[in-house]
């Protein structure tokens, strides 16, 4: 666990004014743990999907989808 990371959201969250971001915080944080049965059953597909590409290795890594954008202005 990178102690730092927790250190530093800790001090944004008490140093922001912003009731929205404290909201979507709390949200977040209070998730029940069987959220992935309430997710639209398009998206739950898309993410397995994207899961398995993973897996096989069949996916472009970041830095080249933005290497090849400033090469050829698209993915």
């Amino acid at each position: 666990m990178d102690i730092t990371l927790k250190y530093s959201l800790i001090e944004k969250l008490v140093n922001t004014e912003d009731e929205a971001v404290l909201n979507q915080v709390k949200d977040f944080l209070s998730l029940e743990k069987n959220y992935w049965e309430t997710i639209n059953p398009k998206l739950k597909a898309s993410l397995e999907e994207a899961l398995l590409q993973v897996e096989k290795k069949e996916y472009v890594e970041h830095e080249q989808v933005i290497k090849n954008i400033k090469q050829t202005g698209r993915a």
